[in-house]
């Protein structure tokens, strides 16, 4: 069994099937070429100088503060940076394979958040 991931369809029974029962994932060319047209949306908007929340603009309360150009680069790292350090017990391996789909599917959708 494969589960095709199309940014589409994504029940609570097929992210069960990935978290617990460890079916594997592919992203289907369609996807693919979504992700594909939604990073070149933001790379367009980049290009010209547009703010893009969290990318060019800090996030939350931050979200109205532009970062200069040469400072987008470490906004990304300290934001997985950011993300990576945490609080408690680490997630189990089925929290993180349920969450890792789900990422997967919303990539796949293919929205950039900008408009082009």
């Amino acid at each position: 069994m494969l589960l095709a991931i199309d940014g589409r369809h994504l029940s609570l029974e097929a992210i069960e099937d990935v978290a617990v029962h460890k079916v594997p994932v592919e992203v289907t060319a369609a996807a693919r070429n979504n992700i594909a047209r939604a990073r070149e949306a933001v790379e367009r908007q980049y290009a010209l100088g547009a703010a893009i929340y969290g990318v060019t603009t800090g996030f939350g309360r931050m979200a109205n503060v532009l970062i200069a150009p040469n400072e987008t680069e470490k906004l990304q790292e300290n934001l997985v940076r950011s993300h990576a350090a945490g609080t408690g017990a680490p997630l189990s391996i089925t929290q993180v394979r349920a969450a890792g789909v789900l990422r997967i599917s919303t990539l796949a959708a293919g929205h950039s958040g900008v408009r082009s």
